[in-house]
């Protein structure tokens, strides 16, 4: 299979407009080299896991991106660092949220991952974690940037919380990207999603995001999708938005495209897998894991178009068979019922009630025998 990378830098910056011609050709360059080498890594055979976690760890070294160094300062003036990673194969998923003095949180959520024991480990806890398994510590003043104490100065000034690297109030100085992620497909098919975040300027200390939320800001699931979300966090952890996005596919039959315009904070009206029918926006699909020969329907993927050349969809299918059950009712209230002779009404003979007396004998020798059989026969 081809395999294939997706990274993002963020979607801090409202308008391209507002950055500097200079910041954004630096910016683009970057993402380009970090593109290039973790799609040369899942061409040598390394697997989505991997890739997603080198291609984050590499932005979050890159001072651009509000993500390791260069992440954005609480209202302490301190740096608090939210990462998580998903395997799309094994459906586990690892995490390190409101962490401080690392390097490469991306590289603490994979350690959490491979323990396999948690999911989610918060602040010092998952610091302590981290570096017992060999991740590399950083320094606070390595990973404060004078650019991040300008910023939070700006918001402080003008009493704002969370206005991610908005130039609009401030020097062109000021950087111009936001959260991190990578979404990865490697040579064996498997998926795999990554996301790094520095959070909100000015922020309330120990808040978490929903990038280290499974199902909120990252998400990977083996034959439909990976994703990894940037953006305001609180509206994607209310709408669980990457699984949203999943479920829409899935059980709506959706393209990725229509799922992730129409599933944003929106519930769908039908998640019963293999109803999609029931949703009057979409046409009905009917799945095609394995087309026979002869198909003209696409070869893979979790659904197949209707009228592909594979099986008929399925709102089709329940026309017929509600044309059919019509069709038979129709005829059976239209054939003539033969009449049956009445019948006379039986005899009920009661029969006689015995008498209780031989039982209750029996009774009283078992419990002149053993007082264990009391229990029980009492129970009874």
């Amino acid at each position: 299979m081809r395999p294939a990378l997706a990274i993002h830098g963020g979607a801090g910056i409202r308008d391209a407009a507002e950055l500097s011609p200079e910041r954004i050709r630096v910016a683009v360059a970057a993402l380009a080299a970090i593109l290039e080498d973790g799609y040369a890594r899942l061409r040598a055979g390394a697997s989505a896991l991997e890739a997603v976690e080198e291609a984050v760890a590499a932005l979050e070294d890159c001072p651009l991106f509000n993500a390791g160094r260069g992440s954005v300062l609480n209202a302490d003036g301190e740096i608090e660092m939210d990462a998580a990673i998903a395997c799309g194969r094994s459906r586990r998923f690892g995490a390190v949220a409101a962490v401080r003095g690392l390097r490469n949180p991306v590289r603490a959520a994979r350690r959490v991952l491979e323990d396999g024991r948690h999911v989610l480990l918060v602040g010092e806890g998952a610091r302590r974690f981290a570096l017992a398994r060999g991740a590399e510590p950083a320094a606070e003043d390595w990973l404060r940037l004078p650019e991040r104490v300008e910023q939070l100065a700006l918001a402080r000034s003008a009493g704002l919380c969370g206005i991610d690297f908005d130039e609009r109030r401030g020097s062109g100085s000021v950087a111009g990207c936001d959260t991190v992620g990578a979404v990865a497909l490697d040579r064996a098919g498997h998926l795999a999603a990554a996301t790094s975040t520095g959070g909100l300027t000015g922020k309330l200390p120990g808040r978490v995001g929903d990038s280290p939320l499974p199902g909120c800001g990252t998400f990977a699931r083996d034959g439909w999708v990976a994703v990894s979300l940037t953006g305001l966090g609180e509206g994607f952890m209310r709408a669980v938005s990457a699984h949203a996005l999943y479920a829409r596919m899935r059980f709506l039959g959706e393209p990725l495209a229509v799922a992730a315009q129409g599933g944003a904070g929106r519930a769908p009206r039908a998640w019963r897998r293999g109803r999609p029918d029931r949703d009057r926006r979409q046409p009905a699909r009917s799945p095609c894991p394995s087309p026979p020969p002869g198909c003209t329907g696409p070869a893979s993927g979790p659904m197949a178009p209707a009228g592909s050349g594979c099986s008929p969809p399925r709102s089709s299918r329940r026309a017929e068979r509600l044309q059919r059950r019509s069709r038979m009712s129709r005829m059976a209230s239209s054939t003539s019922q033969p009449t049956r002779a009445p019948t006379t009404p039986r005899t009920i003979v009661k029969r006689p009630e015995k008498k209780p007396c031989s039982e209750l004998k029996r009774i009283a020798r078992y419990i002149m025998v053993s007082p264990m059989i009391t229990a029980s026969v009492t129970s009874r």
